[in-house]
């Protein structure tokens, strides 16, 4: 416990929190201070200053630099020709993520931004990039063989086979940009970084073990009645 209040001390209830104090002036001030460390790009300041909440208006611009997903030319060409290949072919996997997105879209936070959904998550599974940036791998790539026993490469091209409710994911993030490139390119990189180890069986610290364990943990610790009803 003390370590976790020493990692998160910005968490600490004596500090006030973009989406928990909404006065004014202090809303005012932490875009005031956060648009002065956007323009000095510097990630480290803008790591620590997310840490107590970032204004919506700049989150999408403090999610790019933080997690270096800024969009330039190549950015561009990339998902281009990603929407090229999802128009010219099929995957045997596309119903089944059609589906999970439309689980997700029904939801009544989520149904408005359908299409963007539905487009980026299916260009994820297309994109070969993912497999080289993902932190961990949840699984061992499938390699797909022709007849004649020739590596084609990775099946799905991203390396990844689709968990349930993989939408879930990508959704909120739709709320921080009307572009789907923006979108798309910030939630590469947080599944990259991130959320790939929650998909991930293994002892890292930031594993979804880890995590269920902590959470295991919390509980008995402070809840212990619903613990012991819970077993």
């Amino acid at each position: 416990m003390e370590e976790l209040r020493k990692k998160f001390n910005e968490l600490n209830v004596t500090l006030r929190q973009i989406g928990v104090d909404e006065e004014k002036s202090f809303v005012d001030e932490r875009i005031l201070i956060g648009e002065k460390l956007l323009q000095k790009e510097y990630q480290p300041y803008l790591v620590q200053y997310a840490k107590r909440g970032i204004p919506p208006t700049l989150r999408c611009r403090m999610y790019k630099k933080i997690l270096y997903a800024d969009i330039t030319q190549k950015e561009i060409d990339h998902f281009a020709n990603l929407n090229d290949q999802f128009s010219k072919w099929e995957q045997a996997i596309d119903d089944i993520i059609y589906s999970d997105i439309m689980i997700q879209s029904n939801d009544d936070k989520y149904f408005i931004f359908q299409d963007m959904i539905e487009q980026c998550v299916m260009l994820f599974f297309r994109d070969r990039q993912v497999l080289d940036m993902m932190k961990s791998k949840p699984h061992a790539p499938v390699i797909a063989m022709s007849g004649s026993e020739k590596v084609l490469g990775c099946y799905p091209p991203c390396g990844l086979i689709p968990p349930k409710r993989f939408s879930a994911y990508f959704a909120p993030i739709c709320f921080i940009s009307f572009h789907k490139e923006d979108c798309y390119f910030i939630f590469r990189a947080m599944y990259c970084k991130y959320f790939c180890y929650l998909n991930s069986v293994n002892s890292h610290p930031q594993g979804i073990l880890s995590q269920c364990k902590l959470f295991e943990e919390l509980l008995q610790m402070y809840e212990p009645e619903v613990c012991y009803h819970l077993d």
